[in-house]
């Protein structure tokens, strides 16, 4: 006979138990803004990717790695205003020719390599632009 948990589909004790820990936590880092709600965008951020980069790249470790490396990277990037200027914008520009230099010059089949490629870059904007700029847009002076 199966436990209840998996008869009724809830999450393991242990979920919200944790939940219960780490919402205060992040409230109040979201309260303080500035550093503290960046580390935590930050931290969120680089999970994240580094669970799409093992959803969408299985068994890729090094692949993993250094995706979840350089969504980081782009995440204090746009956090600090570094790629605001020329320079950074000519990055942020050349990243995904970079990716996909990468997946093309790296083993495995080549017919997968637009596939693989698309996948990291999906995953370094959507999982670390993205909740950069929203770090970001709790500077402004309206706040958000």
């Amino acid at each position: 006979m199966l436990p209840l948990c998996e008869l009724c589909a809830l999450p393991p004790p242990s979920l919200p138990l944790a939940a219960l820990v780490a919402l205060p936590v992040a409230l109040y880092l979201i309260y303080l803004g500035g550093w503290a709600l960046g580390g935590l965008v930050l931290f969120v951020g680089v999970v994240c990717i580094y669970e799409f980069m093992g959803m969408t790249q299985p068994g890729d470790a090094p692949t993993r790695l250094l995706m979840t490396a350089a969504g980081g990277a782009l995440m204090v990037g746009i956090m600090t205003g570094v790629l605001a200027s020329d320079r950074g914008l000519l990055a942020f520009t050349l990243l995904p020719i970079g990716v996909l230099v990468y997946f093309l010059f790296r083993t495995g089949p080549l017919d997968t390599v637009a596939a693989r490629a698309s996948m990291a870059i999906t995953g370094l904007f959507w999982g670390g632009a993205l909740l950069a700029v929203t770090a970001w847009l709790r500077t402004l002076p309206s706040g958000l």
